[in-house]
């Protein structure tokens, strides 16, 4: 909610302006991927760490975190 929030105000002045169809779009889809993004669901980061070990167990920790991101 914060994310979201964040993205609508720093855009503030491009929606109250009635802005071009690009921009609202470019919000639009900003707004989305916020939404969109697994981390941002309890529990995603641990359960995509876990799996990716599974996959990959020779590889360093901090790599697969890296690799996460």
């Amino acid at each position: 909610k914060k994310y979201y929030r964040a993205i609508l105000e720093r855009n503030f002045s491009y929606l109250c302006k009635g802005a071009s169809a690009p921009s609202l779009m470019n919000t639009m889809m900003e707004l989305r991927k916020c939404c969109n993004h697994p981390f941002l669901i309890n529990g995603a980061e641990e359960q995509i760490l876990a799996e990716q070990r599974t996959t990959h167990p020779s590889t360093d920790p901090d790599e697969l975190a890296h690799t996460a991101l």
